[in-house]
């Protein structure tokens, strides 16, 4: 079972071409930080991979606190 955790600014935004779409701003900024976790057959898990860098964005330390 492998499971991969991904920053919410991964990705680069894709604009929509009608004129409603036009003046949104989006938070997809092309963030890199990700992490994927795997269960080996005894039933450990284990990280493979973790890529600790953010990228166009800036960190609150109080999301700790209040995200789920």
């Amino acid at each position: 079972m492998k499971r991969t955790f991904l920053c919410k600014h991964v990705g680069i935004y894709k604009p929509n071409k009608t004129a409603e779409q036009q003046n949104k701003t989006s938070y997809r900024v092309n963030c890199l930080w990700h992490i994927n976790i795997n269960k080996n057959c005894e039933g450990m898990y284990e990280v493979t991979t973790f890529v600790n860098e953010h990228r166009g964005h800036t960190l609150n330390p109080q999301t700790v606190h209040f995200s789920p």
